[in-house]
């Protein structure tokens, strides 16, 4: 009886356990840049208030033009955020970031020596944390994936040990 292509990819993925044969894209979320610019609208309108009741105006430019900095900050880092791709296919963790530049990143599963995941107390509010991947010889970290859902943050670092398990 002759195997489909479907039936030979699902027949290797049992026999090297993966967790599964296709690959899994996901992306950093916005929400904290989100936050950040809500603060910063917050505590801008607060010295404008602060400014036209002490009769600061002459300082108002100054302000508005901070204010701008701070909203342009956002748009570029949730712009950013947006351009950033993670892929894990089984196999190979990547990354994929295109902003001004290119910067692509592949790393085998096999030359993993630990991940770990860290929530910051803002991300514990906003259900995000940062994944940290380290492969041995290197300065740091290999790779860092900020601002990962955290349901989809441990289902990865499941599905890396169970990757890392089965070698």
């Amino acid at each position: 009886m002759k195997q489909t292509a479907k039936e030979r990819k699902k027949e290797q993925a049992k026999k090297h356990r993966l967790p599964y044969s296709r690959m899994q894209k996901f992306y950093p979320s916005p929400l904290r840049h989100y936050a950040y610019g809500a603060a910063a609208a917050v505590f801008g309108l607060a010295i404008v208030h602060a400014a036209a009741t002490a009769s600061l105006v002459p300082f108002f430019p100054a302000l508005a033009a901070l204010l701008l900095l701070f909203a342009a900050y956002v748009a570029i880092a949730t712009f950013r955020v947006r351009l950033t791709t993670y892929t894990f296919d089984g196999n190979t963790l990547a990354m994929e970031r295109t902003f001004i530049s290119s910067e692509k990143r592949l790393i085998p599963i096999k030359s993993v020596d630990n991940v770990h995941i860290r929530i910051s107390p803002l991300g514990r509010i906003l259900a995000l944390s940062d994944i940290y991947v380290d492969t041995p010889g290197g300065d740091g970290y290999e790779l860092v994936m900020k601002d990962i859902c955290q349901p989809i943050a441990d289902a990865l670092l499941s599905e890396v040990a169970g990757a890392k398990g089965g070698r």
